[in-house]
């Protein structure tokens, strides 16, 4: 995740944003813990939701 962080310039913040959606996500699935591809779709979801704040659609629940 580090070097992803990295290589998309976040900010300090948003890893422990993405942590903290993958750990939504793993809740709702009833998961005990964050998965790799728990996570992968955390940033994916938040690469979204920025590209949606960027162009100015209202991110609805992000």
């Amino acid at each position: 995740m580090q070097q992803f962080s990295n290589k998309k310039n976040w900010s300090s913040r948003t890893p422990i944003k993405v942590i903290r959606l993958a750990r939504t996500i793993s809740d709702l699935e009833g998961s005990i813990g964050s998965t790799d591809q728990i996570i992968w779709e955390a940033v994916k979801l938040n690469i979204m939701a920025e590209r949606k704040a960027c162009t100015g659609i209202k991110a609805i629940g992000l």
